[in-house]
């Protein structure tokens, strides 16, 4: 997780880009984290250190586990139980990862 120096709102980001940008630029091996609403949204960072990100990870493709939706389904977006409760499993892990200690 980023230290306190390396979070910006979004709001920062619009009013002073040019701020921001030139701090980003400056960062050794880090990049800012732009909150919304009081949570991480997205990254800021250099556009070098962005491809290193990219070439390093592995090109892994994840087949989707959920088969072609029909008739009424399709049309409202419904979930199955079984896709509703990996929904739910994500967001748990997800949860798990988050330290309390990180937003004091």
């Amino acid at each position: 997780m980023s230290n306190l120096q390396n979070l910006i709102t979004a709001t920062d980001v619009q009013r002073n880009y040019k701020m921001i940008a030139n701090r980003a630029k400056i960062l050794e091996d880090e990049g800012l984290v732009i909150m919304a609403n009081n949570r991480p949204e997205y990254a800021f960072m250099r556009f070098d250190l962005y491809e290193d990100l990219m070439t390093r990870r592995p090109q892994v493709k994840i087949k989707s586990k959920v088969k072609e939706k029909t008739g009424v389904d399709a049309v409202f977006g419904m979930w199955t139980k079984k896709e509703a409760d990996e929904f739910d499993k994500v967001i748990e892990e997800e949860f798990e990862r988050i330290d309390p200690e990180d937003w004091k």
